[in-house]
């Protein structure tokens, strides 16, 4: 819905996913922290709200989590190694260090392969 049926996204709304560094990177761990506890998007002079994706890391397990990463990073052309539930439990793991629920919103910029 948010990122429409074929990963395009819409401009200055929700980033297109197909395609996407984030995604395509070998390190899932970025993609892993924004399914489990979400994101907000800035404000900018072109996009003058915020836009949130909700966490999923409280009503997901990990295995299902690793079933959403690895859905998005084979599918639109997207061709990036699987996840594994260990490696979204790890994840989840660091992030219940800073949140105990894994709930919140990643600040995209921060996590591990967003520069890529």
């Amino acid at each position: 819905a948010c990122h429409r049926t074929d990963g395009a996204g819409y401009k200055r709304a929700f980033p297109s996913l197909k395609g996407n560094p984030v995604v395509q990177t070998e390190d899932a761990t970025s993609l892993i922290h924004i399914v489990l506890t979400g994101s907000t998007t800035p404000a900018v002079k072109d996009a003058v709200s915020n836009l949130t994706m909700p966490s999923f890391g409280w009503r997901l397990d990990d295995q299902q989590v690793a079933d959403v990463v690895n859905f998005i990073r084979t599918s639109w052309g997207n061709n990036a190694p699987a996840v594994s539930a260990s490696d979204v439990a790890k994840v989840r793991k660091e992030t219940a260090a800073h949140d105990e629920k894994a709930l919140g919103n990643a600040d995209i910029s921060k996590l591990p392969g967003a520069g890529q």
